[in-house]
């Protein structure tokens, strides 16, 4: 009885894995991005494809995952304008409820995880200046490079460089560049130590 009930969960996972790589294919022909993903991808949530930017997506990329928070929570990835681009690399992996909006460019290296809820925008949207809230604010790119390791609900925010094996703990807002290596928290965050002892 246990060996049917595990064939019975493995090719219920199968299809329920058929069933995203559907709906996937289908979100990336209704988008108005435009999107070019690699082989591999394994979708474990709901994905929003929105904007009229570029989205591309490595190899073996992990979108979601069925026992981490935030479990109902679609992962959005938002190219808004026409130059607008959002790349992930190979390997990495986005976990529910994140938020990726890039006005100008967001680029995330290899084999990076980016924990469940976190927001990643690269453009205040709107002037701050009382006088300027109706005009469109400024927009710099971000980039996160390989083996980053981002904690859950990280707000990460516009012109930001977090470099190579650094690690930014769980509910940090990152302003300023991150060094590669390092261990950061805090908000804002700052560095607390080192991945290299």
């Amino acid at each position: 009885m246990k060996v049917m009930y595990r064939y019975f969960r493995f090719f219920l996972r199968l299809l329920i894995l058929q069933k995203n790589r559907l709906t996937w294919w289908v979100k990336c022909l209704m988008s108005r991005c435009k999107i070019k993903s690699g082989p591999g991808i394994v979708l474990s949530n709901t994905v929003y494809l929105q904007g009229n930017g570029h989205v591309c997506i490595g190899n073996k990329v992990q979108l979601g995952y069925e026992l981490a928070n935030g479990q109902r929570q679609p992962i959005i990835l938002q190219a808004r304008g026409v130059g607008a681009r959002i790349s992930i690399g190979h390997s990495s992996c986005i976990m529910n409820g994140t938020c990726l909006i890039a006005c100008e460019s967001i680029v995330i290296g290899n084999n990076t995880m980016i924990g469940a809820e976190s927001l990643i925008i690269d453009s205040d949207f709107h002037g701050l200046p009382i006088d300027k809230r109706h005009e469109a604010g400024i927009s710099k790119p971000i980039v996160i490079g390989d083996n980053v390791f981002i904690g859950t609900r990280v707000i990460i925010l516009k012109g930001v460089t977090v470099g190579n094996d650094a690690v930014i703990g769980a509910g940090s807002v990152v302003t300023k560049d991150i060094t590669a290596g390092t261990i950061s928290a805090g908000n804002p965050a700052r560095v607390i130590g080192s991945v290299r002892g």
